[in-house]
């Protein structure tokens, strides 16, 4: 399914007026190596035009970068004095145990230059494995200081179980949390991760919405607010409302959006 960049425009009331973004949605992605479903770029910017209008704000966060292609769509999304942080193993690739990836960081600095609008000092690396992550102080990673968590690194059940544990902490207070390859069937560690998570230490993220291959959580006080406009005004195919571990979710096929015509 695709829409056309008016029908994106209609939908969550007005696009970002930095041509960048835009050239970044449409075109730009396509050109940074890594493995995201371009569908999910029209889910992100209604997420951005939700919480715009309810003044949820923080930075984005992502933990498994490769050469940034999803990390650069929610960089531009932030403000200027947001916290950007870029987290993977990069060159230390003997921790990239399942090999799901191989980080670049001199590559994903470059695309930052090429398509990203923050300039490439205001994006911080951490290099780690994520179960070696801090938070707290310092130079460390800030709790509570970002509004899009992307979880996109180690594969393994062990990891996203872990990762979902520091997003819990990371979030800030009307965030998202995005879990990568959902239901891919190469990557069965990260519904079992997710499984985990919810069924066993049950935390305060829950899912509302599955699409373009990832799961999207937020605070259990916010669930309703991203439910209700997913399940009602947003245009998915295919679209399945249901009960899943615990809570209401939506299922579907979201919409790839594509230039108007000249």
């Amino acid at each position: 399914m695709i829409a056309r960049l008016e029908q994106l425009r209609k939908l969550i009331g007005k696009l970002p007026d930095d041509e960048r973004v835009i050239d970044y949605l449409l075109k730009g992605h396509k050109t940074v190596e890594g493995w995201i479903e371009p569908e999910i770029l029209s889910v992100v910017f209604t997420i951005d035009a939700i919480q715009n209008k309810l003044r949820f704000t923080g930075g984005a966060i992502e933990i498994g970068v490769h050469h940034g292609r999803f990390f650069i769509a929610l960089a531009n999304l932030c403000d200027a004095s947001s916290d950007l942080v870029a987290v993977d193993v990069f060159a230390d690739q003997q921790k990239n145990i399942d090999r799901s990836g191989r980080g670049d960081e001199a590559v994903f600095r470059q695309n930052i230059d090429l398509h990203c609008n923050k300039l490439n000092a205001a994006i911080r690396t951490v290099r780690t494995d994520s179960l070696d992550l801090k938070i707290g102080g310092g130079n460390e990673v800030k709790a509570g200081k970002f509004r899009f968590v992307s979880i996109d690194g180690g594969h393994t059940a062990m990891h996203t179980y872990n990762d979902l544990l520091l997003a819990e902490q990371l979030v800030s207070d009307g965030g998202v949390v995005f879990v990568d390859d959902i239901l891919h069937l190469d990557w069965m560690g990260v519904i079992e991760g997710v499984m985990r998570y919810r069924l066993f230490t049950p935390g305060n993220l829950v899912p509302f919405l599955v699409a373009a291959n990832k799961m999207m959580l937020c605070k259990a006080t916010h669930h309703g607010t991203y439910l209700e406009y997913f399940a009602k005004q947003f245009p998915l195919e295919e679209k399945k409302v249901y009960r899943w571990a615990g809570n209401m979710i939506a299922v579907g096929k979201a919409p790839e959006i594509v230039p108007d015509p000249a």
